[in-house]
């Protein structure tokens, strides 16, 4: 399939979500058969490639906390930090687009930190594909979705009755359909939640500590 060419100067940024590092806080299901602190070393190790791919995609970036306090992060400075609003996921990432969108930007992704795939060229191809289409998705293996944008505001398109489960990709399409809302599609990739995850997985983190342990030693 041909990619469409991202010409368009609008205005685009990241919505990042993210929780405080703390162990028994993150990654729970992957805790529970690694232990706390380690499900806790694996999820910096997955918000530092996120940081990473999200601060060379080009785009402007809000880093939108779990809950108000110390983020327990080291941001690039350009980030903005936010706190999400809201009973649910949905209810959060709603209102994060739409804050975001009332600053005057044109063009926003939402991306949280389970990918370990994630990379600048997947987030530069979501943008080039918003040119065209007015959302575009990026479907997980496991049938939620890694990646979400949109050009506009889409009311409802965060209307599910629940999350974190097998059908939120299937069903987001479901109401884009209903609308009679086209729609882009990124190459699926895998979230890391389980420890099986970890073992498949793993080789994309090694790759971030083998360059910040050469950092550190230069």
């Amino acid at each position: 399939m041909n990619q469409p060419e991202n010409t368009s100067p609008e205005k685009k940024a990241i919505i990042l979500f993210l929780k405080r590092p703390i162990a028994g806080k993150v990654k729970t299901r992957l805790a529970q058969t690694t232990g706390a602190e380690k499900a806790l070393r694996i999820y910096e190790s997955l918000v530092h490639l996120t940081i990473d791919a999200a601060s060379r995609s080009g785009a402007d970036v809000f880093a939108f906390m779990h809950e108000a306090g110390p983020t327990g992060f080291l941001f690039p400075a350009r980030f903005k930090v936010k706190v999400q609003q809201g009973a649910n996921l949905g209810e959060r990432m709603a209102h994060a687009f739409q804050e975001v969108f009332a600053l005057g930007y044109e063009q926003l992704i939402i991306i949280g930190s389970d990918c370990p795939q994630m990379s600048p060229e997947v987030l530069k191809e979501a943008f080039r594909y918003l040119t065209a289409a007015p959302v575009v998705i990026g479907p997980a293996a496991d049938g939620g979705y890694y990646l979400l944008g949109m050009r506009g505001y889409v009311p409802g398109i965060f209307g599910l009755k629940q999350w974190s489960h097998s059908g939120v990709f299937a069903e987001t399409q479901q109401i884009l359909q209903q609308k009679r809302m086209g729609y882009a599609l990124l190459p699926e990739l895998s979230d890391l939640d389980t420890e099986a995850d970890y073992r498949r997985l793993k080789r994309y983190l090694s790759d971030l500590r083998e360059v910040s342990e050469k950092k550190a030693g230069q």
